[in-house]
């Protein structure tokens, strides 16, 4: 791995991004974290961005801490407001015809040829063509489709878990979010929230707009949040979703549509929920909660999840050891939480934070 660091680049980051993402990585875990620091010692923008998915998605706490610690930022955004990428300005050449790339509004890239016919994927090369800048031009293309992936996945997961955190930002962290040509196809799509104020959405030409599709000016001092349906009223939510079917917009991940819990009064002056013991879950849709859901692995009966100051601790008494495949199935026990000073109760998650910790569970289906 040393040699990967002194020789560098971004083909050496993608290469070993793919060990570290393979269900069938021969790494062990000093192995990856070496991997990482690797990362942070190639030092790219690319290479950073890397490390900010395998934080959002490595299901272990200490390998998290450790990319942290080497990004000096536990925010995904920052790796991606720092690539200097557009994607529409990616030279295909063959040489007697040249291509275009055009990338849409969920991240896909696509071809388009000089009578603007959009495929998927490059036409193969003529007797024509220059095949060695043909050839160059399909290994820009497949590096281009293989690095959108990979700040789609980035973007869409470090996005929710802010909305389900409700992280806020100032007026001009989103408008460097929404001028990103990555993030702003993103963000443009999503429903946001002037905090004390109003809901507004991003307009193609990156102005605002309310409910009802009326212009709206936020002032510097604003601080905004990614809407979360806990918090939109009936009516405003009923704007959004005309505007959105109005226009065509297709949401990245469920926002307007996602499901919202409430904890009891009793849940809330309590520091144990008890909703879920008992309860048989398919271990496939369980270990799902890993990674992308903010899920980390405890001990063998536990997973955790941490939010904000706080960790949710989920018993798992009986779990599938030797069962396998569509019908292996854990039993669920109790919820805690802890605190900084130890047992804290459910009332101190703000609606938010107890809406998607309830809708992680409640959603999993019974086995």
């Amino acid at each position: 791995m040393k040699v990967l660091s002194l020789l560098g680049g971004d083909g050496c980051a993608r290469n070993l991004d793919a060990e570290l993402s393979s269900a069938r990585s021969k790494f062990s875990p000093a192995q990856h974290h070496e991997a990482y620091a690797v990362l942070a010692r190639i030092g790219t923008p690319l290479a950073r961005s890397l490390l900010a998915k395998h934080a959002l998605l490595s299901p272990w706490r200490d390998r998290n801490e450790r990319i942290d610690g080497l990004l000096g930022s536990s925010l995904p955004e920052d790796a991606l407001l720092a690539l200097d990428v557009d994607p529409d300005r990616v030279p295909l050449d063959y040489g007697p015809r040249a291509f275009r790339v055009l990338v849409d509004e969920h991240l896909q890239p696509w071809v388009v040829d000089e009578g603007k016919k959009r495929t998927p994927k490059l036409p193969k090369p003529t007797k024509k063509d220059d095949a060695i800048k043909a050839a160059a031009a399909a290994a820009a293309f497949d590096a281009l489709r293989l690095d959108l992936d990979d700040h789609r996945q980035t973007a869409l997961v470090g996005l929710e878990r802010a909305m389900a955190a409700g992280r806020t930002w100032n007026l001009e962290r989103l408008r460097r979010i929404v001028g990103h040509p990555l993030l702003g196809r993103l963000a443009r799509r999503l429903v946001w929230e002037w905090l004390g104020s109003r809901f507004f959405r991003v307009a193609e030409d990156g102005t605002f707009a309310d409910e009802t599709d009326a212009a709206l000016e936020l002032t510097e001092e604003a601080t905004v949040a990614l809407a979360h349906p806990a918090r939109i009223p009936d009516a405003v939510r009923d704007g959004f979703h005309q505007i959105l079917h109005d226009y065509a917009i297709i949401q990245p991940f469920e926002q307007l549509q996602r499901e919202s819990y409430r904890a009891s009064d009793e849940e809330r002056a309590a520091t144990e929920l008890a909703r879920f013991d008992g309860r048989r879950v398919a271990s496939a849709r369980l270990e799902g909660l890993l990674g992308a859901r903010g899920w980390q692995h405890g001990g063998h009966t536990t997973m955790h999840k941490p939010i904000g100051e706080y960790l949710a601790v989920l018993e798992i008494p009986r779990r599938a050891v030797h069962a396998r495949g569509a019908t292996a199935a854990d039993q669920l026990g109790k919820v805690t939480l802890r605190g900084p000073a130890g047992p804290a109760t459910f009332g101190a998650l703000s609606a938010v934070q107890a809406s998607e910790l309830l809708r992680d569970l409640e959603t999993l289906p019974s086995a």
